[in-house]
């Protein structure tokens, strides 16, 4: 996370945000408003307050309309504007006036204090992105801000929430740890402006190699900085206008780290350190341990072609070879019950595991549902299960050989954010 330095006098910082957002605002880009309200449940004629706001900065077709529709003591607007209304009504509640959503003036949103903002490089899907992302927040929490424990329900596809907080983390989609206790995100308004310039898509660190997902690929603007170091040797990566690289050593990897620039801004950075995630784990008191999701994988990849003595005739065959190596591997998962709602479609992964922000879905391809088929199921998969799920792993089982070449497709899939496993039986 890069600090962006603001002036803490609320008039230099308002100005100071007011130009990031400025720099943001392109032909193309909108403003997504996402609100959270909620009023007293003990009063029904009582006035509706701000509990959070999500104000996005982006491209159309980005964060596309929730279907949320909560009833009882809490609501959820949304309202996409064009970008500079957006910022006149950020500009105006800056000096002290109501915002306004779909028509609806609030005048309790902490929006006139002083600002803060950041620009995150790292960590930009824990705040609901699909791009690096500039966030600025008032320092100021919501006054007044509702609390409300109880279940909510819901007339859209989730059903119910888990109190208001439950909600406010559907709504806006953060991404919150396991040990935070509170979150401020949840109570104050914030500002995402999405930085479209470059993003590395993951990085896979397996034995002697790295491969590292580059977006956009191939952009002459880009270039990729980093360096791969094992015990006794390393190599550099300086590649312009990336896509997928890839780089191998003649020992094991234990760094990785690479950073994408766009002329001299370092726009995206990624590392993978293996000595100190074993010590970070020794002083967690945990045993070193691969990354989870690399488990998931390498154990379906391990064990789902031997299930088989004959092709499977159904993907519900696999799911149920599926089902059994994640009971084997003893986690927490849910079976065809989470969904990622895109405007008016629900995307319902096989298993979702819930600890590992995980969708896991299954393929079978065979004469009929071929290689050509299965992509276009992919590229909808990734629109729909990114938005919900950081991590996203597809098993195709191939019973006719018609995948012709899995390391192509794989490597295609992950530009989209998917990673792909291919069994052929």
């Amino acid at each position: 996370m890069r600090p962006i330095t603001l002036p803490m006098e609320p008039a230099a910082s308002h100005d100071a945000v007011q130009t990031l957002l400025e720099h943001g605002t392109s032909e193309g880009t909108q403003g997504n408003i996402r609100l959270v309200v909620a009023r007293d449940p003990r009063n029904a004629m009582g006035r509706w307050t701000p509990v959070c706001g999500r104000l996005d900065l982006v491209r159309e077709g980005d964060l596309p309309v929730l279907d949320c529709r909560p009833r009882g003591p809490a609501r959820f607007l949304q309202e996409r504007v064009d970008a500079h209304e957006l910022l006149a009504r950020v500009r105006r509640a800056m000096n002290g006036e109501p915002f306004v959503v779909c028509g609806e003036a609030f005048a309790e949103h902490g929006m006139d204090s002083a600002w803060i903002a950041s620009h995150h490089t790292v960590d930009w899907r824990d705040y609901g992105t699909t791009w690096p992302c500039i966030v600025a927040a008032p320092q100021a929490r919501i006054p007044g801000r509702v609390h409300l424990h109880e279940v909510i329900e819901d007339d859209g596809p989730q059903g119910a929430h888990d109190g208001l907080d439950g909600l406010v983390r559907y709504a806006t989609r953060f991404r919150i740890g396991p040990r935070v206790v509170t979150d401020v995100r949840l109570s104050r308004f914030q500002i995402m402006i999405w930085d479209y310039r470059g993003r590395i898509d993951g990085i896979r660190l397996r034995d002697n190699q790295v491969v590292i997902g580059v977006a956009p690929k191939n952009d002459p603007a880009l270039k990729l900085i980093g360096l791969i170091s094992g015990e006794c040797s390393k190599k550099p990566i300086a590649v312009a206008a990336p896509a997928t690289v890839s780089v191998a050593l003649e020992e094991p990897v234990l760094v990785a780290k690479a950073i994408l620039k766009a002329g001299d801004d370092v726009v995206a950075e990624v590392q993978r350190d293996l000595p100190n995630e074993a010590i970070i784990a020794q002083l967690e008191g945990r045993l070193p341990v691969p990354d989870p999701c690399d488990a998931v994988f390498d154990a379906i990849a391990r064990s789902l072609r031997p299930a088989f003595d004959a092709p499977p005739s159904s993907e519900k065959e696999v799911q149920r070879e599926v089902e059994k190596i994640l009971r084997v591997l003893n986690v927490l998962f849910h079976r065809e019950k989470e969904r990622a709602p895109l405007g008016a479609t629900a995307f319902i992964p096989d298993f979702t595991v819930p600890e590992l922000d995980l969708a896991l879905e299954v393929k079978i391809a065979r004469p009929g549902h071929g290689e050509a088929s299965i992509q276009r199921e992919l590229a909808q998969d990734a629109a729909g299960y990114g938005t919900q799920w950081a991590q996203v792993i597809v098993v195709v089982y191939d019973c006719g050989g018609v995948i012709r070449d899995p390391e192509r497709m794989k490597e295609a899939n992950e530009q989209l954010g998917l990673r792909l496993l291919v069994v052929k039986h």
